[in-house]
């Protein structure tokens, strides 16, 4: 979704002590919004200058970014909840307009989240939390690209923390009449399904959703989840 306009997450952000409890605790009282580092504004400038005289002669547009980044950046957010992760950027799609895009991820759709430091970034002191969703981005490249992170390894850890509660409250949840675990399953497979390779929950629910909107029979929606089951 394609937006204008000021984002008031930029401008708000959790302490590292707040993030710290979270991973303490396991327990999230409230969202994260991850803090930025001021780095990114030279960074992302940095990016831009290069961009800008690698176009020489092919456009005579001046970004805005180039003389005042922070009207781009202060836009970036990163906010964490118990279900998902909002992602808001920007970018000038003309010379002095800044549009701002926002991703919700579902955090039973992450599949990986990695910590990359490229060779420019490193010159910056930035690391980049890399978020990829399945299904979602047939291109290989990620889904969220994040290297304004001022404690990047702690957002990981807490991202991937989140995943795990989110994973463990579908096997705990009381069974309901179109839950595609029965609760004894549920119980019997708890620690297997966290602790596998392969995200079972989530080719549950793909199936699941397969079968609700009628591209799977039940006979065959019975057979795939009996088979996803008997790979633990």
């Amino acid at each position: 979704m394609m937006i204008s306009g000021y984002n008031a997450l930029a401008d708000d952000h959790s302490s590292l002590e707040e993030i710290q409890r979270f991973l303490d605790t396991e327990e999230l009282l409230k969202p994260l919004n991850f803090e930025k580092t001021p780095k990114f504004s030279s960074y992302i400038t940095c990016l831009s200058w290069i961009g800008a005289l690698a176009s020489t002669g092919l456009t005579c547009c001046c970004p805005l970014i180039l003389f005042t980044p922070e009207h781009v950046t202060k836009h970036y957010a990163l906010k964490l909840d118990a279900d998902a992760l909002v992602f808001h950027s920007a970018y000038n799609d003309c010379c002095c307009h800044v549009a701002v895009s926002q991703q919700t991820l579902p955090l039973d759709k992450i599949q990986d989240v990695q910590l990359q430091e490229g060779c420019l970034q490193t010159c910056f002191g930035l690391k980049d939390v890399r978020v990829q969703t399945a299904g979602m981005n047939q291109a290989g490249t990620p889904d969220v690209s994040t290297a304004f992170l001022a404690y990047p390894e702690k957002a990981r850890e807490a991202i991937q923390l989140a995943i795990k509660l989110s994973k463990k409250r579908m096997l705990t949840v009381p069974q309901q009449e179109n839950s595609v675990l029965t609760a004894s399953e549920a119980t019997s497979m708890r620690v297997k399904v966290l602790a596998a390779d392969q995200d079972l929950t989530l080719r549950l629910s793909d199936a699941e959703r397969l079968h609700s909107q009628g591209l799977l029979t039940k006979e065959d929606f019975d057979d795939l989840r009996v088979a996803i089951i008997a790979q633990l």
